[in-house]
C-alpha cells in the first residue's frame, strides 16, 4: 500500500533518505492516510489524485539544472517518481506506464508570455512497457476560461481558482494508440513563486493524474 504517494499500484522500490522519511509519517497496515492540511514544512509537496483512486502526496526531493527550464524530481514513500518541467510531465519511473524520456522538438512559450492567439510545439516521447520509442507529437495550447465549479477539485474553490490564469493543451500526430485527453494548467503565485499550481495530465488515454501544490495558498495574483 501507498504510504503518501501514487495511488497507482507502481512496482518500484527505491529507497531514498527521502523516502525512508515519508515512510515514518505513516505506519502500514492502517489505512490509506489523510493529506494534511499543513504537511511537514521540511518538504515541498504535490497533491496527486489519479483517476479511481484516493489522492495522495509526493515530495520533492531534487532539482535538476536545464537550459530550457529545470527539472523538479518528485517522490511517493514507495519509490515512483515524477519529473516536472514548467509544470508539465516530463518523466515518471513506477508508475504503470512510464515516460522513461522526453525531448523537446520544439520548447512551449513561458507560461507568462503565452501568445494571444494561442501555441504550438513539438515533443518525442519514449514510453514503457513495450518499448514504445520516438512517439512524435504537436502540442496546441491557449489561454481558457476558468472551468466550471463541477469541474474543479473540492481542494481547489473557484474563489481561488480566478485567481489563477488556465491554459489547455491538445495533442495532435500521435497514432490512435498513443492519443492522449487534452492536459489543463493553471498557473499563478504560490509561496512567493510564479508556478503551475494545478494541472490535470494524462500518461495514457487511461492513467490522467492531478497534480496540486500543496498545501493551498490564497496569495493574491497581480
Amino acid at each position: 500500500m501507498l504510504l503518501l504517494g501514487f495511488a497507482l499500484g507502481g512496482c518500484a522500490s527505491t529507497s531514498t533518505p527521502l523516502t525512508d522519511s515519508l515512510k515514518l509519517v505513516f505506519s502500514p497496515g492502517q489505512g490509506a492516510p489523510a493529506i494534511p492540511d499543513t504537511p511537514d514544512s521540511r518538504y515541498t509537496f504535490l497533491r496527486v489524485k489519479v483517476n479511481g483512486y484516493p489522492p495522495g502526496m509526493l515530495a520533492l526531493g531534487f532539482i535538476d539544472p536545464r537550459p530550457e527550464g529545470p527539472v523538479f524530481v518528485w517522490y511517493s514513500s514507495d519509490g515512483e517518481v515524477l519529473r516536472t518541467q514548467n509544470g508539465r510531465i516530463v518523466g515518471s519511473t513506477g508508475t504503470p506506464v512510464e515516460w522513461s524520456a522526453l525531448r523537446w522538438l520544439s520548447a512551449p512559450p513561458a507560461w507568462n508570455a503565452v501568445p494571444v492567439g494561442g501555441y504550438r510545439y513539438e515533443r518525442e516521447r519514449d514510453v514503457m512497457p513495450d518499448y514504445q520509442f520516438g512517439i512524435r507529437e504537436t502540442l496546441y495550447g491557449e489561454a481558457r476560461p476558468v472551468p466550471p465549479d463541477a469541474e474543479l477539485p473540492a481542494t481547489l474553490p473557484a474563489e481561488l481558482a480566478h485567481r489563477y490564469s488556465w491554459y489547455r493543451e491538445v495533442v495532435s500526430g500521435s497514432t490512435a494508440s498513443h492519443w492522449l485527453p487534452p492536459s489543463l494548467f493553471a498557473w499563478g503565485r504560490y509561496a512567493d513563486e510564479w508556478t503551475v499550481v494545478y494541472s490535470k495530465q494524462c500518461l495514457s488515454p487511461d492513467l490522467c493524474i492531478e497534480l496540486q501544490r500543496w498545501p493551498v495558498r490564497k496569495e493574491t495574483v497581480q
